[in-house]
């Protein structure tokens, strides 16, 4: 599977055969030709953002991987899952990423299972930036800090504690359908309105592509990094990634869920690889989880502010198939099912509009993944074998932070448990 993606300028007439071919912030003219990031450099212009050329370019990069992880179909691979991808990239500097080429390779090979092969080529475009009027740059005067206000649960709590402890953070979205409207809300909420960038890839397929997507936080994290350029250069930089820890490492709840089948969008392997990347051409920026040691619950349980977060945490969106169900609950996937648990465990309750299934036990099996069937096994094991069944999932972890990573696993999994013993799934 082979994606090209450069500016419309270094796209040629003649396009090959079994290849997905993609044109940069414009439309090339050829209905064959995808598009990315279509309106993204004027809302860069109109809020007075100017991406210097080496984080730009890694903007294009996470584009690209982006865009190629939706376009390749996974039911195309031998396995039905396993892609070969060849994706090359046209950079303004290209020379400057060769040397992290491998590492790119390698973290994608962790977050999305698949065998990448990456090729950087020069653009021919040249890309000049407005010097922005003055009053643009004044209301991210004096942020400490880029935090990702994702729409949901865990975001939300992030913003709000963030700002309880007298920070001043800048919030990023990326726009997803059935959230835009959440963001905007949990920002105002936040007094951030004019500290608040919403930014889409805006990824334009001719057909339906995949939907996997094991590769989308690449984006997120792009953004992120185009904006911390605004924070002070001379104070550390920071980008807080707000996700509770149990979900963060999102251990296999049984032997059919290794590897790129349970998704690793903020595990810490991901975070420090993409930290090392960034640090290996001169970009020093943290990328911080500061729930990495918390459940879901006790997110909710030790928020900063429980006043406010009771009156939107109803309203976040937690679930996987969130779209698929018309913008509801669906209740039993993994997420859904950690999201009920953790109203329980943090002791608020949850009036969350609709879930599609309300009653767990009830739930039956789905033609995809059966993921109450998957969480139930895991609370049996747990009680048969104790938290060390799952320490196969925790082999990167050091002697240090070994037994935290432990403790959250095992508390999140005695939240769920608790969830279904009270819709007597188990005993």
């Amino acid at each position: 599977m082979k994606v090209v993606c450069k500016d419309k300028c270094d796209l040629q007439t003649q396009i090959e055969a079994k290849t997905y071919y993609f044109s940069f912030f414009e439309n090339s003219g050829n209905l064959n030709i995808g598009t990315i990031g279509l309106g993204l450099l004027k809302n860069f212009k109109k809020k007075g953002v100017t991406p210097s050329p080496l984080v730009f370019d890694f903007l294009r990069i996470g584009l690209a991987i982006n865009a190629a992880d939706q376009v390749c179909d996974r039911s195309h691979s031998p396995d039905g899952w396993t892609r070969q991808i060849e994706l090359e990239v046209s950079l303004c500097n290209p020379e400057k990423w060769e040397d992290t080429k491998e590492d790119i390779i390698k973290l994608l090979r962790k977050l999305t299972g698949d065998f990448w092969s990456l090729s950087l080529t020069q653009s021919n475009k040249e890309f000049k930036w407005d010097i922005p009027h003055p009053s643009k740059l004044k209301p991210y005067e004096g942020t400490t800090c880029i935090s990702l206000l994702s729409g949901g649960m865990d975001s939300l709590i992030g913003g709000i504690d963030l700002c309880e402890n007298g920070e001043k953070p800048l919030f990023i979205s990326q726009v997803v359908k059935g959230d835009r409207q959440k963001q905007i809300q949990y920002a105002k909420a936040l007094k951030s309105t004019d500290k608040h960038f919403q930014w889409s890839h805006a990824t334009r397929l001719k057909s339906r592509g995949e939907r996997s997507s094991r590769a989308r936080s690449i984006v997120f994290y792009s953004f992120a990094l185009v904006a911390s350029e605004l924070l002070d250069p001379n104070a550390s930089k920071r980008i807080i990634v707000p996700e509770n820890g149990f979900i963060s490492l999102n251990v296999p709840l049984n032997l059919g869920r290794f590897g790129s089948l349970s998704t690793k969008t903020t595990h810490p392997i991901i975070l420090k690889g993409l930290e090392n990347i960034w640090r290996k051409v001169g970009l020093d920026i943290q990328l911080i989880n500061p729930y990495q040691f918390l459940t879901k619950g006790e997110m909710i349980k030790y928020c900063k502010n429980t006043k406010l977060l009771k009156i939107y945490i109803s309203t976040t969106t937690s679930c996987s198939r969130y779209l698929t169900y018309g913008y509801k609950h669906c209740g039993r996937c993994v997420p859904c099912l950690v999201r009920r648990a953790a109203f329980k465990a943090g002791g608020i309750s949850d009036r969350t509009k609709e879930y599609v299934v309300k009653k767990i036990a009830k739930g039956g099996i789905e033609k995809d993944a059966n993921d109450i069937s998957a969480v139930a096994m895991a609370c049996i094991m747990r009680d048969k074998k104790g938290v060390k069944y799952f320490r196969g999932a925790l082999a990167f972890a050091d002697a240090e932070n070994y037994s935290r990573y432990e403790k959250v696993v095992d508390t999140g999994i005695f939240e769920l448990q608790a969830l279904l013993q009270q819709h007597k799934v188990i005993s």
